[in-house]
């Protein structure tokens, strides 16, 4: 089982969107796992869970808390990429290593900080601090509204990691790949992207790239 006692007060439930034609195996494929189950020919009950909870493809998987509030809304690859449950219950991160996990990319408006190559460590270290603290706020801001996370945060070690550099590479206007940069991503909104002008990033500019989005002084690009 998962470390602690959460689990004896959560529900784990397999919702399958698999297609009609696969039906038939569903029984068979439901008896290998030890989670309750919606019938498959509940297709009403499915597509109110699917609304409710924001699924747009499959598979998909949510996490929710004791009191049904939602831990993780698309905890797919913190689950697979975490075998032994050490960050149980995958709840929100305040800062993710997007080359890691890109899995909330799609669905908030994020920051990003590519580190670029010998950015000082200490400055490096700086920032993601700042953002990591920014993150925790707006994970508190999320819970105490029970509304949807605003921003979400998350770093880069280089422009040449196997999701920044598709990142890098969808720019209608590419930025250098080889210095720190920070990157507005809006790709909720038909996929908007703002580099932030700046020669290196800093810890004041997290909070400065945030409040000009949110007041509509970005020049956004589109994500091609």
């Amino acid at each position: 089982g998962y470390p602690g006692g959460w689990e004896k007060q959560c529900d784990r439930m397999l919702s399958s969107g698999i297609n009609a034609e696969y039906g038939e195996g569903f029984n068979e494929y439901y008896a290998e796992m030890p989670w309750l189950a919606i019938p498959y020919a509940d297709r009403d009950r499915k597509l109110k869970l699917s609304q409710k909870f924001g699924v747009t493809g499959i598979p998909c998987l949510v996490i929710l808390g004791p009191d049904l509030d939602v831990v993780n809304s698309n905890a797919r690859n913190r689950v697979s990429n975490d075998p032994d449950a050490a960050d149980y219950p995958w709840g929100a991160k305040p800062l993710i290593d997007l080359d890691e996990d890109p899995s909330n990319i799609n669905d908030y408006v994020s920051l990003l900080f590519v580190k670029g190559e010998g950015m000082d460590e200490t400055a490096a270290k700086a920032i993601m601090d700042k953002m990591s603290s920014k993150g925790e706020e707006y994970i508190q801001k999320a819970k105490d509204s029970k509304d949807d996370q605003e921003f979400m945060f998350f770093f880069s070690n280089g422009a040449s990691g196997k999701v920044t550099s598709s990142v890098m590479e969808a720019m209608e206007n590419p930025a250098p790949a080889n210095k720190p940069l920070l990157i507005i991503l809006d790709i909720p909104e038909g996929g908007k992207y703002s580099v932030i002008e700046c020669d290196t990033p800093t810890p004041e500019k997290v909070d400065s790239a945030l409040a000009d989005y949110k007041a509509g002084k970005l020049t956004m690009q589109q994500l091609c």
